[in-house]
């Protein structure tokens, strides 16, 4: 997971699962102390994603409008 705070995106490669997950939730997190609008999770290099990787997705989506934010 790598974070971009200057353009508000977050790019996911590789797996998505319970090992590093929280690691997608920590960049949404710092996003979140930012001024940015719009989040951008680019996961087109996600090679594989489990159901704690589907919750973690979900979170941003919630922790993006709990903020006046949304996710693309």
């Amino acid at each position: 997971v790598s974070v971009d705070l200057r353009a508000g995106r977050v790019q996911v490669s590789g797996d998505l699962d319970r090992s590093c997950a929280h690691h997608l939730l920590d960049a949404l997190a710092a996003l979140s102390l930012t001024a940015h609008p719009v989040w951008t999770v680019d996961g087109a290099r996600i090679t594989f994603c489990d159901t704690v990787g589907l919750r973690a997705l979900a979170r941003a989506l919630v922790l993006a409008e709990s903020r006046g934010r949304t996710v693309r």
